[in-house]
């Protein structure tokens, strides 16, 4: 299994069916150390998705009922490896890194129950999963974009916003 990248690039990897594995693992890792304020775990993110070259960095969202709550679990998903983030520019989430400082793989988010992010994060991981000509169009962009941006990860990110918000606005 393949997982990681350097921070800031852009390389695209044939979907890697040993990353649901990485997955439930970094998931049983999480449960063991904080399981009784998690409410679930999703794998979302082109990982999760057969069929779709990704970045080799494993996308995990950990749900809880409180972020402020959460705040106190920082120490123990440390614990684990994971870098916190606390300047992410994202509000709504608490965010980590793991992985070597210039190799990153892993991206976690804790966020709360219910919240925007969840239900963004879930719902474009979904209508991928339910539309094989959709992870084709998707694939099409980023492979393009990844080209293009090979040494840019935050313009490539940018990029896909379009396509990942007009998928949003079309699920509901």
């Amino acid at each position: 299994m393949s997982l990681g990248l350097r921070r800031g690039t852009v390389s695209l990897h044939p979907h890697d069916p040993a990353w649901l594995e990485a997955f439930s693992i970094a998931a049983r890792e999480l449960r063991s150390i904080i399981g009784d304020e998690i409410d679930r775990i999703e794998h979302v993110g082109s990982t999760a998705i057969p069929d779709l070259p990704a970045k080799p960095i494993l996308d995990v969202v950990v749900v809880v009922a409180d972020l402020e709550r959460a705040e106190a679990l920082v120490p123990k998903i440390q614990s684990l490896g994971y870098e916190f983030k606390p300047d992410d520019p994202l509000a709504g989430r608490l965010f980590f890194v793991r992985g070597p400082e210039e190799t990153r793989t892993h991206h976690l988010a804790v966020v709360e129950a219910g919240s925007e992010s969840l239900t963004e994060y879930v719902a474009f991981r979904d209508a991928l999963l339910a539309a094989p000509a959709l992870v084709e169009e998707y694939a099409d962009l980023k492979r393009a974009l990844a080209k293009q941006y090979a040494d840019d990860r935050e313009t490539y990110a940018e990029k896909k916003s379009v396509f990942i918000q007009s998928v949003l606005e079309s699920t509901g």
